[in-house]
């Protein structure tokens, strides 16, 4: 066999030389054949078994080793020792195996390896001084046996007795030096998971052999030069057990059976021994009582060994117990019952296990009525991190107690333990990395955690995990339908918010297009005008831009923005861009979705007035934002363009005024206004709302105008059309000292009417006084002007006119007071001089 080295072969050929010098003594001869015969099986068995690397990392290959020289020295030892004690060589031998158990005992107690974790073994633990001294014993003693077997009796003559009491004494110092190192390990290693086990494991066995050597020797059951090597043989092979056994969880449970049957067992045994020696008579009775006693210890040895548990075996039953209940199908209801379960560990009631779960951030715990509570906290990810690393992932307070000189950082977490009385914290963990963790309190617990209960704990973790996959998922969904339906309300009242902006926006953009255009609302009665507004109704339908060409002195924005308002993009902005004024505007701004004019008026209207003064990359610029704002897919829909100017379309690009880019756009769909020659029936209504703008006297009542001021504004043909008119009604209402405006006043201007030809209707009309209607006003009111067909009233602050006529544009105006001469359509001669 390949794993066979030369050490199995020269340990097989020391028993084989030894079992020669055996056959040599008396006794069976099947009894000294025995170890010989079995020993090369052995020695294979457990070559081949150490010959592989260890399976785990707890395990050191060099312990492995001590245990292939303590099993052979055991072998040898036996061997020794069944054949005659006369042979000197035997002595010899015997005494160097037993002390080469003891110095690899010693040994393999020094070489246990840490876990993956915060705590680091002590230099002292990895001490191999406790060898040194057990060899240094042996040594001793195998000299005298060396002496004794070499050198002849007459020469160095050794009482055999010597050799017995240094022996003895040899022994019994072993087995004191492996109790000093087992419990040293203990001490200095007893927070390291699986260390404290095996330290405790050896402990407890090496003193339970020399507990039962020392009474077998004292009432002379068996030598002490027999029975206390052999201790120290199966004290050595018990040490080794503990330090070579992968899963040292095994340590506690079996040494709990082992000492539950040692504890009864061998004082039964012993008795028997005592018995059987001292009435020899009755042997067979006495060997039969202590066959039943032993049956009788093998029945209560289960019972006995639960009080040897760690905290009375009140954490492991419990963990099963919650284990158990992990197993329940509905997720909550498993969380519930392994709650209550583990609050066994524990026997105050204000200690609580926890779960404490990442996403959502919450902590779950059962109440003392049996209720689960749930609630939001802060999860510290400091404990994830550092319980992945930590052995059977369990990060436990007093292992941050024993950090917190060196560690400063943990020093946070430690106090976070101890405000919550916390024992330990298990990471629970599925596929994507940790999850939460499970908080175990730490209650009347005084002694440390043990491996068997922290795989234990492991264990109901990973059962805990599927549940918590499942509960956070569903709390994520209640969280996140909580978000939805806060969320769903908060839309619903900035949808509330933004509908009220949005309907106070259109109605303040609708009430403002229409204060732009009631100069054209009021005073729209003659046919042109009329003509001129039904088209313009028409086009306000349509989203095309519209050109609009206004004789110089019509004021377009009335115009452009009765256009806005008869519309759909009536709710939207009405933005205004005088040509004149912007036409040294850069590029850029037009292009800039903060400041360009065709952005903020999106949804509404943009009206370029006087577009000829614009230049050239201006009117570019428009035409390409306006295309752009066409072409694209938005909710919002593009502003409508409106364009004015006193020449035609043609004339402007045949002139070089207007761009090609922009003409292809406006040039479409052109409304030429008709000019104030055109609409002779408007007059009247225009220079009495010109009029009545101006209010005279204390109580400031609206100005009117009397017949003869009347007649000279309506015979003239106002050439500037809106601007003049406009111009003579305010100069003239500035120098009125009463309450009519007088045609001394438009005399007083230097008005004099163009010469009119003879109106055919003026004999129809009768005189009549132009003076406003106006009404007294209530006490809580003032009055806020009149004229004819103008009546209203100022209440509160608020200012209010009524138009009469306007609501029915339709309707004739009415007609004038007889003696007043309508203008006629035909045109006159301009007056000489």
């Amino acid at each position: 066999m390949a794993a066979l080295d030369r050490s199995y072969w020269l340990a097989v050929a020391v028993i084989a030389y030894l079992s020669v010098a055996s056959l040599q003594g008396t006794g069976s001869l099947w009894l000294r054949l025995l170890p010989v015969l079995l020993s090369p099986f052995v020695l294979a068995w457990l070559w081949s078994r150490t010959a592989r690397a260890p399976t785990t990392a707890e395990v050191d290959p060099s312990a492995q080793k001590a245990l292939r020289l303590c099993v052979a020295a055991a072998l040898v030892w036996l061997q020794s020792r069944i054949g005659s004690d006369q042979q000197g060589a035997l002595e010899f031998a015997s005494t160097l195996s037993a002390g080469a158990c003891a110095v690899a005992a010693a040994f393999a107690l020094a070489r246990i390896p840490s876990r993956p974790g915060l705590l680091q073994p002590p230099k002292a633990s990895l001490s191999i001084d406790a060898a040194a001294f057990v060899g240094m014993l042996w040594a001793v003693v195998a000299t005298i046996a060396a002496a004794r077997t070499l050198v002849p009796a007459s020469t160095l003559p050794i009482d055999p007795l010597a050799l017995d009491y240094a022996q003895t004494a040899a022994s019994i110092g072993s087995i004191l030096v492996l109790i000093a190192a087992a419990w040293r390990l203990r001490v200095l290693r007893k927070l390291e998971l699986g260390v404290a086990d095996r330290a405790a494991g050896a402990l407890a066995l090496t003193i339970t052999t020399l507990s039962v050597a020392i009474p077998v020797a004292a009432i002379d059951i068996a030598p002490p030069d027999r029975a206390l090597p052999a201790a120290v043989v199966l004290a050595s092979l018990c040490c080794i057990w503990t330090v070579v056994i992968s899963d040292a969880s095994k340590v506690s449970s079996t040494l709990r059976g082992t000492l539950a049957v040692m504890i009864l067992g061998v004082p039964t045994a012993m008795i028997t021994a005592v018995l059987s020696k001292n009435a020899p008579h009755h042997a067979g009775a006495v060997a039969l009582a202590g066959s039943a006693a032993a049956l009788v210890v093998g029945l209560i040895a289960r019972e006995l060994a639960k009080p040897l548990g760690p905290e009375q075996s009140r954490w492991l039953s419990a963990i099963a117990e919650a284990s158990q209940n992990a197993l329940v199908p509905e997720p909550r209801a498993a969380i519930v019952a392994t709650l209550q379960a583990l609050k066994k560990t524990a026997t105050s009631p204000k200690a609580r296990p926890e779960l404490w779960r990442l996403d959502p951030p919450s902590v779950i715990s059962v109440d003392v009525a049996g209720y689960l509570d749930e609630r939001a906290a802060e999860v510290p990810l400091r404990i994830c991190e550092l319980g992945a690393d930590e052995p059977e992932l369990t990060l436990r307070a007093e292992t941050l107690a024993a950090l917190q000189v060196r560690r400063p950082d943990v020093r946070d977490l430690l106090e976070w333990f101890e405000v919550r009385a916390a024992f330990s914290a298990t990471v629970i963990s599925d596929e994507d990395g940790p999850i939460g963790f499970l908080l175990l309190p730490r209650g009347d617990r005084s002694s440390t955690l043990t491996l068997e209960e922290a795989q234990a704990v492991r264990r109901l973790a990973e059962r805990v995990s599927s549940l918590f996959g499942v509960t956070a998922a569903l709390a994520r969904a209640q969280k996140r339908e909580a978000e939805a339906s806060d969320r769903a309300a908060h839309l619903e009242a900035e949808y509330e918010r933004l509908k009220l902006v949005t309907q106070g926006s259109a109605a303040r953009n609708r009430a403002f297009a229409r204060n732009l255009s009631s100069p054209l609302r009021g005073a729209a009665y003659s046919a042109a005008a009329r003509l001129a507004i039904a088209e313009l109704q028409r086009l306000s339908q349509q989203r095309e831009p519209v050109f609009l060409e206004t004789p110089l002195g019509v004021n377009a924005t009335p115009w452009a923005a009765y256009c806005h308002s008869e519309g759909p993009s009536g709710d939207g902005p009405f933005v205004v861009v005088d040509g004149a004024l912007e036409g040294g505007a850069a590029r850029a701004v037009w292009d800039d979705p903060e400041r360009s004019p065709s952005d903020l008026a999106r949804g509404g209207s943009l009206f370029i007035l006087d577009t000829h003064l614009s230049p050239p990359k201006q009117q570019d610029a428009l035409a390409r934002a306006w295309t752009l704002q066409a072409n694209e897919a938005s909710e919002i829909p593009p502003a409508r363009l409106i364009v004015s100017s006193p020449y035609s379309a043609e004339d402007l690009v045949r002139r070089g005024l207007l761009t090609p880019a922009l003409s292809s756009l406006v040039g479409r769909t052109a409304l030429v206004i008709p000019a104030l020659a055109e609409r002779p029936e408007d007059l009247r209504a225009m220079i009495l709302e010109l009029a009545s703008r101006t209010r005279v006297g204390v109580d400031c009542a609206p100005l009117g105008v009397d017949r003869q001021a009347l007649q000279a504004l309506l015979d003239h043909q106002w050439p500037g059309n809106e601007t003049e008119l406009s111009d003579v009604v305010s100069r003239a209402c500035q120098l009125c000292s009463g309450p009519r405006l007088a045609l001394e006043d438009l005399q007083a201007i230097g008005f004099a009417p163009l010469e009119a030809t003879t109106n055919p209707f003026a004999d129809r009309f009768e005189p009549r006084s132009y003076a406003p209607s106006y009404r007294p006003a209530p006490d809580h009111a003032e009055p806020v002007g009149g004229a004819p067909g103008v009546e209203g009233t100022r209440a509160r602050g608020e200012e209010k006119r009524v138009v009469r006529g306007a609501s029915q544009p339709s309707q004739p105006p009415p007609e004038p007071t007889q003696g007043v001469r309508r203008r006629s359509r035909a045109p006159r001669p301009r007056r000489r001089g």
